[in-house]
């Protein structure tokens, strides 16, 4: 049990008021979706996925709440029966996260556009956060960003700041190619789904965004950049990206949002609770 008894509910307050319900799209699935808010919380599982795989190395782990990045279901299931796969019951990881006392915690857009973590795809590979990427002639879907650095490492940290991605430059100012480029997010992430565009391209300004990279395209398309970096696109998608002149580096969905999980570890650090009492988990699968 947590030395200093938290409940359930108490997590989720933690974690919105580092990533406020505020910042979350509007039809977005969010907060505890399954649990009792007043339970006595054992110990915090954090994981990108509410798989029932992780779901049960939670439980192995002592812990009775998952903290999760993607909700434990988008559309409500028809049913919560037992099965080895939501594929066969879309309300199977609801039942048995139910089964094992186990309260599931949605973090979700309300990461994504949280000033947090702006430089998360921007940061390890040599590239600062310069603007928030959103549709031209259309208003943010989230707050304004702050003006400097400053303000997103001081009061402002919290605060969500930007539509479904961001825009950078590099750090050092100077260009690369898209080769070097691809080459420094295999080593920051240790893998790299696709790369379209000539190696030799040059890349001075990029836009990027986690998960699927789909719905902010026009945005990319009007932004000027010379790469966009996502988790992944459909093939017509990435098609027609690259015949309008953009590179594109697909890390893989899971890829470019396995990090959240450590944001969502320092959030509940900061507000005091002991390390030792937060497993992470996962990834839910690997790929190759």
């Amino acid at each position: 049990m947590m030395q200093m008894g938290y409940r359930v509910a108490d997590i989720e307050r933690l974690l919105y008021q580092a990533f406020p319900a505020a910042g979350a799209m509007p039809d977005d699935r969010h907060g505890l979706m399954v649990g009792d808010p007043q339970a006595e919380v054992t110990k915090v599982a954090i994981a990108l996925d509410a798989t029932i795989s992780l779901i049960r190395q939670a439980s192995e782990h002592g812990c009775n709440v998952l903290v999760t990045h993607h909700p434990v279901f988008w559309h409500a299931p028809d049913s919560f029966l037992a099965a080895s796969s939501p594929a066969l019951s879309s309300g199977a990881a609801v039942f048995a996260a139910a089964k094992a006392g186990i309260a599931l915690i949605a973090m979700h857009t309300n990461v994504d556009c949280s000033a947090r973590t702006v430089g998360m795809l921007l940061e390890p590979v040599g590239f600062r956060y310069l603007a928030p990427l959103q549709p031209l002639g259309e208003q943010p879907l989230c707050e304004q960003p702050p003006q400097s650095r400053n303000e997103l490492e001081g009061e402002s940290l919290s605060q969500p700041i930007a539509a479904l991605g961001q825009l950078g430059i590099p750090v050092n100012g100077e260009p690369t190619t898209l080769e070097e480029l691809a080459a420094r997010y295999r080593q920051a992430f240790g893998q790299v789904a696709r790369v379209w565009g000539e190696k030799q391209k040059t890349v001075q300004r990029v836009a990027i965004c986690s998960g699927s990279g789909s719905e902010p395209l026009s945005a990319v398309l009007n932004s000027g950049v010379d790469c966009y970096v996502t988790g992944e696109l459909r093939y017509h998608e990435a098609l027609a990206l690259t015949e309008a002149g953009v590179a594109l580096i697909e890390l893989g969905h899971d890829i470019s949002e396995l990090p959240y999980r450590s944001y969502l570890q320092s959030a509940l650090l900061e507000a005091g609770v002991p390390a030792e009492e937060i497993v992470i988990l996962g990834p839910a699968t690997n790929w190759w």
